[in-house]
């Protein structure tokens, strides 16, 4: 694992470019090891999937699945470690509404047009059979 002063540089470095680029916050997913080195980068030795929420200002989140190795993972991790419940997609957005950092998203319509705005990206794709 690598020391706190390490990750403190990491953090302050991200924190730069997302002041350069005016941005609110980075998010990173990651899936198991080895293709995790973005999520570790800012979130610390996680060994698992995850999706971190890295914040221009404020403490970083990190939610890992299943809830079983939530207490495993903030044995090593710089970020909170928090259970990333069914949809990682929807402890995301709950915390970004909660931080005030993105626009509530439109309501639900029922046309078949494309969506517009900072929400579009969020939706998720339809499925086939779905």
């Amino acid at each position: 694992m690598l020391s706190r002063e390490t990750y403190a540089r990491r953090h302050a470095g991200v924190r730069a470019l997302l002041a350069e680029r005016g941005l609110d916050a980075l998010i990173v997913y990651g899936l198991a090891p080895p293709l995790n080195a973005n999520l570790e980068y800012v979130a610390g030795d996680c060994r698992t999937n995850g999706l971190a929420l890295f914040p221009a200002a404020g403490d970083g989140v990190l939610w890992v699945q299943p809830k079983a190795l939530v207490p495993f993972v903030s044995r090593t991790a710089v970020l909170e470690v928090r259970n990333g419940g069914v949809d990682y997609g929807d402890e995301l957005i709950g915390e970004l509404r909660a931080r005030r950092v993105a626009p509530a998203p439109p309501e639900r319509r029922e046309s078949s047009a494309p969506a517009t705005g900072p929400w579009a990206a969020a939706r998720r794709p339809e499925l086939p059979g779905r």
